[in-house]
């Protein structure tokens, strides 16, 4: 099933997505400040978005505060799919200490939008940095990673995933994270 999954929101069977890099392609997505595949300090309509580079990036060390928000418009059946490139794509959320300050970044969910309906095709992993606010389903070929810095509850920052995280080949590695698993 997962790599069913995995297969069905690949570029190979959903060709023809968003290009976010290209504002004549989604002149509704914001700027691309952060450079071509960032998605920090935009808001997405639905739709099937396409990294250009092969990764996507959501905040990091120049842009602490700025968050990814998904806007359903109303529909509470809008779906947001992100695809970057067979193989070799990956997705990094904000940053992860200790050698570097923490930046937490979160996805938001306006109007009607639900983790449910969003999906992320990482075939080389991801990295889910400490503090960070992850919503949907990840489907990775390889290591899916969610805060490695160290410490105990109840000082210790916590890592959000609303949604589902699914490595087919490697391990999904969470230190600090607490799950929140969507209704179907």
């Amino acid at each position: 099933d997962a790599l069913t999954a995995f297969n069905s929101i690949s570029p190979a069977s959903l060709p023809g997505g968003i290009d976010v890099s290209s504002l004549a392609q989604c002149p509704s997505c914001g700027g691309a400040a952060g450079g071509p595949d960032e998605l920090a300090g935009r808001t997405l309509p639905p739709g099937v978005y396409l990294s250009t580079s092969g990764t996507y990036d959501i905040g990091g060390l120049s842009r602490t505060t700025a968050n990814l928000t998904l806007d359903a418009g109303g529909d509470a059946n809008a779906v947001w799919i992100f695809q970057t490139a067979a193989g070799i794509g990956t997705l990094n959320v904000g940053l992860t200490g200790p050698a570097t300050p923490a930046v937490p970044i979160r996805v938001l969910l306006i109007n009607g939008a639900q983790a449910k309906n969003v999906f992320w095709y990482v075939p080389a992993g991801a990295t889910i940095g400490t503090g960070s606010t992850m919503v949907g389903t990840l489907l990775a070929d390889a290591a899916i990673t969610f805060s490695t810095t160290g410490g105990s509850p109840p000082t210790a920052v916590i890592t959000t995933l609303n949604g589902r995280a699914i490595a087919l080949t490697a391990g999904v590695s969470m230190t600090n994270t607490v799950v929140n698993v969507p209704a179907p």
